[in-house]
């Protein structure tokens, strides 16, 4: 999470253009996002951490493409048709939040956690 949430920060900054919009983007999203994304991770890690690595990282981008699918569905049908010129700069923003926690999900199951030793 907190590498989704630094990469997502950045982005957003650059594409927004404003250092004040961009954080402002990023409070939004991490409201309506890393929550749910985050339970979910801690909670099915819970379930899988005696799994191989491989594993684990598939269920991790597996959670965070329905979470991040399954919400800005439900926001996408609760928006108003004059909202379309907006429409396009959310999908945007989702798009950096969804590339965000995959590279965070790579990151950290392919570099950060270590395999188990073998027991002597």
């Amino acid at each position: 999470m907190a590498a989704a949430v630094l990469l997502s920060g950045i982005a957003y900054v650059i594409t927004m253009g404003d250092f004040n919009a961009g954080l402002q983007v990023l409070t939004s999203m991490g409201m309506f996002y890393l929550p749910v994304l985050f339970t979910l991770w801690a909670v099915v890690g819970l379930a899988v951490r005696n799994r191989s690595r491989k594993f684990r990282l598939v269920t991790n981008l597996a959670i965070s493409s329905l979470v991040i699918s399954a919400i800005t569905e439900y926001f996408t049908l609760n928006l108003p048709k004059s909202a379309t010129a907006g429409a396009s700069l959310f999908y945007i923003l989702v798009l950096i939040l969804w590339g965000a926690c995959i590279t965070g999900g790579l990151v950290t199951y392919l570099y950060l956690v270590r395999p188990p030793r073998p027991k002597i």
